[in-house]
């Protein structure tokens, strides 16, 4: 979720370091999934063929975003 409670001001608004500090496939994919919630606000089967439509690799990307924030600790 891009909106953290932790963002500092020095941050871009709405953003936190981690988020910037991936890979840009992974950064297209946050920004894509966040789109995609201006045109269905749920996790569902619209949703999922929103982002198969815009951005067919999304699965694969957003393992990579899971397994680089578990990486991190």
């Amino acid at each position: 979720m891009l909106y953290r409670a932790t963002a500092q001001s020095s941050e871009l608004p709405g953003w936190s370091h981690r988020e910037t500090k991936k890979p840009a496939q992974c950064l297209e994919y946050i920004l894509v999934h966040e789109l995609t919630h201006l045109l269905e606000h749920h996790h569902n089967v619209r949703f999922t063929g929103l982002l198969n439509q815009h951005l067919p690799q999304w699965r694969t990307l957003r393992e990579e975003l899971n397994g680089s924030v578990l990486a991190e600790f």
